[in-house]
């Protein structure tokens, strides 16, 4: 899984005229995609059946941080439509950018050895709601990722908001009991 802080495309912060760098974006979420492909192949896996299943499908995933940065930078408020389409707008942007950057990847690399455009683009797959020149892309050339989970803010849970959020970790201590640590409101509960 792969993270793209958001805050790093977002032109003339706080300024009336702050705007995202989709261009700079998409290039850097195709360096992303290309980066765990490799992965892929120079990862240790602790059993053959893993690096079979890894190899055959060659599944990746991708996210972002820093949304409710980037929207306070975009000078908008975390919980207005406004800011919510924004952010669907950089999640469909991060979400072609990555199957466009997998289907160019297919060109160079080969498509994942289980592909089958006709059972990929079908039905009501995933693939198949994808923008129309991608799945032109993909039906032309391939994908090397058969899946790209595009996942969400990694960083929303406790950070936005007047709620209280909490942490917790455990771990066994030599007695047998479980040690906790919590944190609750930022300060640290420890058991």
């Amino acid at each position: 899984l792969g993270s793209i802080d958001l805050t790093h495309f977002v032109k003339q912060p706080f300024a009336e005229n702050a705007s995202f760098d989709y261009e700079h974006f998409g290039r850097v979420v195709a360096v992303a995609v290309r980066m765990l492909d490799n992965v892929l192949d120079v990862t240790a896996w602790p059993l053959k059946q893993q690096q079979e299943e890894a190899a055959a499908k060659r599944r990746v995933g991708l996210g972002f941080t820093g949304l409710g940065d980037a929207l306070i930078m975009l000078r908008q408020r975390y919980d207005t439509a406004e800011a919510r389409q924004v952010a669907a707008q950089i999640s469909a942007a991060m979400r072609d950018y990555a199957y466009r950057a997998s289907a160019d990847l297919a060109r160079e690399r080969g498509a994942f050895p289980l592909f089958s455009a006709d059972l990929y683009l079908s039905g009501t797959s995933f693939a198949a709601r994808l923008p129309d020149d991608i799945k032109q892309s993909i039906r032309k050339q391939g994908i090397r990722n058969a899946l790209i989970n595009i996942g969400g803010n990694i960083t929303a849970l406790g950070q936005h908001g007047k709620r209280p959020w909490r942490v917790g970790i455990q771990h066994p201590r030599k007695s047998g009991a479980l040690a906790t640590l919590e944190l609750h409101d930022g300060e640290a509960i420890g058991t």
